[in-house]
């Protein structure tokens, strides 16, 4: 949407027999990375596309976002089972969008954001625990640095 190249018609390519899978496609067109961004996209612009309320599944869409990104990218999790690789994000379920509890996929995709993340453990290793990433500060100032040197070779 960024790039103005088009909008993808999610439920015509499920309907043709595509595998479909969820994912950010890096900072040059997507800025903040947020596969839960991604996820409410995707399910709004499959209403869009589909012109039609029911297109665009949260569970369809999660599922793109989850299992069927790990199945395509040959990575064995995508879900919680015994035998898969421990990849799992444990959220707050007090965090402000989430008081409906109504249905918490659709909390997800729809209102999900970065900040009711609260830890991440990917192959059973804590990546951020209780919001906190180890040397969050030291990547953020290299990071910086980078694109200091970037924009100086503009």
């Amino acid at each position: 949407m960024k790039l103005c190249s088009g909008v993808f018609d999610f439920e015509r390519a499920r309907a043709a027999g595509c595998r479909v899978t969820l994912g950010t496609d890096g900072t040059s067109s997507n800025n903040s990375l947020s596969m839960l961004d991604e996820m409410k996209f995707a399910a709004l612009s499959a209403k869009l596309t589909g012109n039609s309320p029911k297109a665009g599944r949260v569970t369809d869409i999660f599922h793109t976002a989850t299992a069927a990104g790990c199945a395509f990218a040959g990575a064995d999790s995508g879900s919680v089972a015994a035998g898969k690789a421990a990849d799992i994000m444990l959220v707050d379920l007090n965090h402000p969008v989430l008081c409906g509890g109504y249905d918490l996929i659709s909390d997800l995709v729809y209102a999900g954001e970065p900040g009711m993340i609260d830890s991440l453990i990917c192959n059973g290793k804590f990546l951020m625990k209780n919001h906190i990433i180890p040397g969050e500060a030291e990547i953020i100032a290299a990071a910086r640095d980078v694109c200091a040197k970037l924009r100086k070779i503009r």
